[in-house]
């Protein structure tokens, strides 16, 4: 028998907590990339100390940062040696790669000249080779895959591009290297200061477009670690416009400069084990919709050219006053642009709802078409059937009586189905030429005398004949149903106005229910101050059946008979409604 110590409850189950990358990369990456890692952020720290900056006139800063360039480099070209990934980005790995390989090999050449050698690179040759690294680094940005731009967005993507990376270019060369220029009088220091600021310019624009635009490949870690190893060089660059100033010393550089390629590690060992996505989503969708650099670009050009006006001369503050007035011009283009392509996003979601609705009532009138063909078969036999009973037996007996109503219900039913056909456009309709004022004038009289107290029903009518060509009978029994719907809705009273005559369309009216082309109708509509109904009820309103009332209340087609008449005689279909203020529907019959 085992006593108490040795039965093990089971441990429940803790929910698996993702894996931070960095610390996916420390436990699973090559040992290469762990101990590239840990000899980065040991030179860190040792360049940090009076030692290590001694060593730098020796040209150990030199083999240090073409080490450096040529771990980052091996990353690259172990990351692109995935299969699964796409071409594209094996590419832009590709190029990083030769770029790093291509710099390191710039540093070592210059290292005989540190130690009292041969001059192998001038300054001058040194500066465009630099200069060049930043330019392929660009291409190596501009070559990993984007996100096509959509229907309409061309245009705003370029304006956007143009006004970050030309505000942000400019505000920088303003600020920084010309004011690192004016510091210094070296031609050479002034080469070198002027070349970062254009690798600076490089390295805004390449960033701009893959953070905006780049596809997520292979995982979204991956990328935005990708990223932010490539965003590092910008402190960099920045920085080394100050030191070339003599402005700050060599240290943050140095930080910046050997822990930057950490994420580049990172991100190298989630593009050789991170599952390759199925989708090709780009960063952030509000991103692209709006991005805040264009819309920051006039305040900080502002900011900027102030600062200017204090500090230095006027003619200093015009290429920034330029910028301003530029980035103003561009920002409102990129507005109107945008509110256009609003209006033509809004436009095919209203064409779509429109095609959508009229999808669906058609597959609904199909549906009760026929069921409305097969019901009125059976209710014919069963109003026969009732008939032949009623008449075989003597009036006043119980059976009779029976019979009766078994015909009354069965001639309702039938009544029903015809209301049925009507919605599903299947009813048999004849139109005439009708007066439809006259029409409605005589509905409207009827429903005077039994319209509920507290509702004042109002007449409004074109004078003279509105002539509209449709079947009398069934424009009848739709303004009764109208009429029949408003008064419901005003259960504890109101205003109820009916209104007809001609009315002429310049444009279509575009409809969830009956899209109405331009031209000249007859207008029935029917206004009421009721409880109204919220958009998810009017979507549904021309629905067979559908009721705002409860379920033991609701009964009848409602306005889908309205609907299916309308249709029959080639009209148009508007609803408006508000809930609290009432309920607008309106007929455009054809005119005769």
């Amino acid at each position: 028998m085992s006593s108490s110590t040795d039965i093990v409850a089971a441990p429940v189950a803790a929910r698996a907590r993702p894996v931070p990358a960095w610390q996916d990369a420390l436990e699973r990456g090559p040992v290469w990339m762990r101990a590239s890692a840990a000899a980065l952020v040991g030179y860190t720290l040792f360049v940090l100390t009076p030692m290590g900056a001694s060593l730098d006139d020796r040209g150990v800063d030199l083999v240090a940062a073409a080490v450096r360039l040529l771990i980052e480099g091996g990353a690259f070209f172990w990351a692109a040696g995935r299969a699964e990934l796409p071409n594209r980005v094996r590419l832009s790995l590709r190029i990083a790669a030769w770029t790093s390989v291509g710099s390191a090999i710039n540093y070592l050449v210059l290292v005989p000249a540190r130690l009292g050698g041969p001059v192998l690179l001038s300054p001058a040759v040194d500066s465009v080779l630099t200069l060049a690294s930043y330019v392929a680094t660009l291409a190596a940005l501009l070559v990993y895959p984007r996100t096509p731009a959509r229907a309409g967005e061309g245009a705003a993507l370029a304006i956007d591009f143009v006004i970050t990376v030309g505000g942000l270019g400019l505000l920088s060369w303003t600020l920084v290297t010309e004011a690192s220029i004016g510091l210094i009088a070296d031609p050479m220091a002034q080469t070198y200061i002027r070349m970062f600021g254009l690798a600076q310019l490089a390295m805004i624009a390449g960033l701009n477009v893959v953070v905006v635009r780049g596809v997520v490949v292979p995982s979204a870690r991956a990328f935005w670690w990708f990223i932010a190893g490539q965003a590092l060089y910008l402190p960099v660059v920045f920085l080394s416009q100050l030191s070339g100033a003599g402005l700050i010393g060599d240290w943050p550089i140095d930080i910046a400069y050997y822990l930057g390629v950490l994420p580049t590690l990172v991100a190298s060992h989630l593009f050789r084990s991170d599952a390759v996505t199925a989708s090709a989503d780009s960063g952030p969708a509000w991103l692209r919709d709006l991005n805040p650099l264009p819309l920051a670009m006039p305040l900080l050009s502002g900011v900027a050219l102030l600062a200017s006006l204090m500090v230095g001369p006027a003619s200093a503050a015009l290429p920034l006053a330029a910028t301003l007035v530029a980035i103003s011009v561009l920002l409102a283009t990129r507005l109107l642009l945008s509110a256009h392509r609003t209006a033509v996003l809004a436009a095919a979601d209203a064409a779509r709802e429109q095609r959508r609705q009229a999808e669906r009532l058609q597959a609904i009138g199909r549906l009760a078409g026929g069921v409305a063909h097969e019901f009125n078969n059976l209710m014919a036999r069963v109003i026969g059937n009732a008939e032949l009973g009623e008449a075989s037996l003597p009036e006043g007996t119980e059976a009779r009586d029976y019979f009766g109503r078994t015909r009354v219900a069965a001639e309702r039913a039938a009544d029903l189905t015809s209301q049925l056909l009507a919605f599903s456009g299947q009813q048999r309709t004849r139109p005439e030429a009708v007066d439809a004022c006259a029409l409605v004038d005589d509905v409207t009289a009827r429903a005077q005398r039994t319209i509920p107290l507290g509702i004042a029903l109002e007449r409004q009518r074109e004078a003279g004949p509105c002539v509209a060509l449709v079947d009398p009978a069934q424009l009848r029994a739709a303004v009764e149903e109208l009429l029949d719907n408003a008064a419901e809705a005003m259960a504890r009273g109101g205003r109820l106005v009916v209104r007809s005559g001609r009315q002429t369309l310049e444009r279509p009216l575009v409809t969830p229910w009956l899209p109405v082309p331009s031209g000249t109708y007859v207008l029935v509509a029917v206004e009421d101050t009721g409880i109204g109904m919220n958009a998810d009820a009017l979507r549904v309103a021309c629905d067979p059946f559908y009721s705002t009332k409860p379920t033991h209340l609701g009964a009848g087609l409602g306005l889908a008979s309205v609907h299916g008449f309308i249709a029959a005689h080639g009209g148009g279909l508007a609803i408006d409604s508000v809930v609290g203020r009432g309920t607008s529907v309106r007929l455009y019959l054809p005119t005769a």
